[in-house]
């Protein structure tokens, strides 16, 4: 690298500098008299005439993307030559392992000239683009240059005038490498985190909507592989500035608003206090949430969504409840509810704070249920959403709703409206008749049995399987809640509506609701496990008369046939050998009068013999199918019926008597979220979840606590290369 110092790269900069646009002369000897480099961070190239990124090698030629520093005359030898190396192991550990801990001689070098502040600009921007070009070279050593790499960008040596492709394509780089390496857990790699994250957040904003959006993504992405070093959060001067706008016709504060929101996702605090402020707490929260009161509908959205995940950083993180953050976020709500004129734009409000934090809606219940007559369309799916946030916990909720608008939901409403409206049901039910501690009363019965026909009878036949899935859920709730209590003509009106509906899930055309149905019959405190008596139990409590007997009989025998899923031989090969190691012989059909009781005769055992009584070349080619025979060397001593053979295994060992039931392990339940009608339909009619596990149904939904959780740590996997921007 020291033979650089002495190249074209030693002269003017600008003739490289990505950020600028202007022609130099160029002062070398080469036959170039001069080179014009355009801007590439005010809009984005045509992605239909630019190729998608760098390099790609075929035999002897190397192709590199189209740009200032690949231009270079040693940029194509220099990523030959590391090529070559790497292929020849010259230079390389001959085991190179996934992550290696320390650098090779010549790969040293190069370090030390990134690292070293005297290096020449040009130089570490070269360096950097020959890294990026070889990053699968690079990428085992990637704890070496996480930090050289990302010094590039804090020292401003690219992305002066904003986030251009060299920064783009540095950052993810690194990012790349986050299963790899990530920055030490010190003080020097959260400052190195922190920093680049301030970088990047203060020339997030451009005119372009579409490159604000890319920008975003990139600090968002950045916050998922990288935030465990950030969770104090940064500089809320940044924030501050980018929602200086007081004109609430203008949507300059989109950047700032969306930029807190990435922060808060990634459960980085909203508000660092180590910092110098110009104004204090209050002030700067208050500048945020005046935003829920702007026009423009993707300002007061996302101001919504922030104060949301505000009071819940808050609350849960913070440990404060009810103070003047809470307040403020209150008196704004507030005041749009008291304006006729923007009544719409308080349910839309209320419903993307709700989204994040549900308390907040025990605030406005009255409001809600009062203005839900005049709602329709989409603000009216939106107040359904709102109650069903806090349904639990809303004293008298069946007084304050009109139960028969929420049962006409379920045949006049779309998706959404319906999913909603069923949610707010299923709370009913847990709050009525399930979560009391005691029997129902005829008063509570009538009150489910007010919107439970209704329910099985729609979402039985529903088009959208979420909506069947959550109908099913309720429906095994009521199953396992009302089994367990003496009979009445209620309680036996409401078991056999679970109970067909659950039936009628066997055959549901989503292939993960029939397994979870078939999971949940088959389970032993439901049905025996032994085979004699697991029959008896399906044709007693598992045939109706309302439902087709076609039906009955596939699902009878399916729940036979999961008995054998139990034995622990379920998996094991029939046969030992595989079909290719076996000696085939020619047969002879034989169509003589004993041919039709062929049938009646064992076709593989070693006690019959054939014409010729060759039974010792069988036995000394145990390889070979045996085929029916007509004569019997001796008559079959096995009286049928009385042995102990196992047909599944082959042999006389008792396999099912040997078979432990274990404990029971908590089902693991489908996680339900909030979503909007319109990312609703984004969804499609697919159903998108996890498959349940090997245990699911064994435990009693209605005792079940919680819900797993997924937690987000370091080594995620996240498509960083759709970030380069070209």
């Amino acid at each position: 690298m020291a033979s650089l110092a002495g190249s074209s790269l030693s002269e003017e900069i600008s003739v490289f500098d990505r950020n600028r646009s202007l022609v130099v002369p160029n002062t070398s000897s080469a036959n170039i008299s001069s080179m014009s480099v355009t801007n590439s961070t005010d809009e984005f190239e045509n992605t239909d005439s630019q190729p998608a990124i760098a390099t790609t090698f075929s035999g002897n030629f190397v192709e590199l993307e189209v740009d200032s520093l690949n231009e270079h005359e040693c940029m194509p030898a220099l990523v030959g030559l590391i090529t070559h190396m790497h292929e020849n192991n010259i230079g390389f550990p001959e085991e190179e392992k996934e992550e290696e801990s320390s650098l090779p001689s010549w790969m040293s070098s190069i370090h030390k000239k990134l690292s070293s502040s005297s290096t020449s600009k040009n130089v570490r921007l070269f360096i950097a683009k020959l890294i990026i070009n070889c990053e699968q070279y690079f990428r085992p050593y990637a704890a070496h240059w996480i930090t050289p790499l990302a010094q590039l960008i804090l020292r401003e040596d690219c992305g002066v005038n904003g986030i251009d492709t060299m920064v783009c394509d540095i950052l993810v780089t690194v990012l790349s490498w986050n299963n790899i390496a990530v920055p030490e857990d010190s003080v020097e790699g959260k400052s190195l985190v922190r920093g680049l994250l301030e970088q990047l957040s203060r020339r997030i904003h451009h005119n372009n909507r579409a490159i604000i959006r890319h920008n975003l993504d990139l600090i968002k992405t950045t916050l998922e592989c990288w935030g465990e070093r950030v969770r104090g959060g940064v500089d809320p001067n940044i924030v501050y500035q980018l929602c200086e706008s007081n004109d609430v016709d203008l949507k300059e504060n989109f950047a700032g608003l969306q930029l807190l929101g990435a922060f808060l996702v990634n459960k980085c605090s909203p508000f660092a206090g180590e910092y110098t402020l110009d104004v204090d707490r209050e002030q700067y929260y208050q500048r945020i949430f005046r935003n829920m009161r702007f026009k423009r509908k993707e300002i007061y959205d996302a101001a919504s969504e922030v104060a949301g995940l505000t009071l819940n950083y808050i609350t849960n993180v913070e440990k404060e409840e009810n103070g003047n953050v809470h307040e403020m976020v209150r008196n704004n709500l507030s005041a749009l509810f008291k304006n006729p004129k923007t009544q719409d734009i308080f349910i839309t409000c209320l419903h993307k704070v709700s989204m994040h934090f549900p308390p907040m809606v025990d605030n406005f219940v009255s409001a809600v249920t009062g203005l839900l007559p005049k709602m329709h369309g989409d603000l009216r799916t939106f107040c359904y959403e709102i109650i069903n946030q806090r349904a639990s916990h809303i004293e008298d909720l069946y007084q304050q709703l009109d139960m028969k608008n929420l049962i006409t939901n379920f045949s006049v409403g779309g998706d959404p409206l319906q999913l909603a409206s069923l949610r707010i049901c299923s709370k009913l039910v847990m709050a009525t008749i399930i979560n009391t501690g005691e029997s129902p009363t005829d008063q509570q019965y009538k009150i489910v049995l007010q919107f439970l026909p209704e329910i099985f009878k729609v979402f039985s036949k529903h088009s959208n399987p979420i909506c069947r899935k959550e109908a099913f859920e309720l429906a095994m709730m009521l199953y396992d809640h009302q089994k367990s209590l003496s009979s009445t003509d209620q309680h036996s009106e409401i078991m056999k509506l679970s109970k067909i509906f659950l039936l009628k899930c066997l055959s549901d055309p989503e292939e993960l609701l029939r397994n979870r149905a078939m999971n949940f019959w088959s389970d032993e405190s439901r049905l025996p496990i032994t085979p004699i008596h697991k029959v008896s139990g399906i044709f007693q409590d598992l045939y109706d008369s309302s439902l087709e007997e076609s039906r009955f009989l596939c699902n009878a025998v399916g729940l036979i046939l999961q008995s054998t899923s139990l034995s622990p031989d379920f998996d094991r090969a029939i046969f030992d050998l595989p079909l290719s190691e076996c000696v085939f012989q020619e047969y002879e059909i034989d169509n003589s009068w004993r041919h039709q009781y062929a049938s009646l005769v064992p076709m593989f055992v070693e006690t019959l013999g054939n014409s010729s009584g060759d039974v010792t070349s069988r036995k000394q080619n145990p390889n070979r199918i045996l085929a029916t025979q007509q004569d019997l060397q001796f008559t079959a001593t096995v009286e049928g019926g009385k042995s102990s053979y196992n047909w599944m295994t082959g042999s006389s060992l008792d396999t099912f008597s040997s078979l432990a039931v274990g404990d029971h392990q908590k089902s693991s339940l489908l996680a339900s979220s909030i979503t909007s009608p319109a990312s609703y339909r984004r969804l499609g009619r697919k159903l998108v979840t996890d498959k349940p596990g090997p245990e699911f149904g064994k435990v009693d939904l209605v005792k079940q606590e919680g819900q797993k959780k997924k937690q987000r740590g370091f080594g995620v996997n996240i498509d960083v290369q759709r970030l380069r921007r070209r």
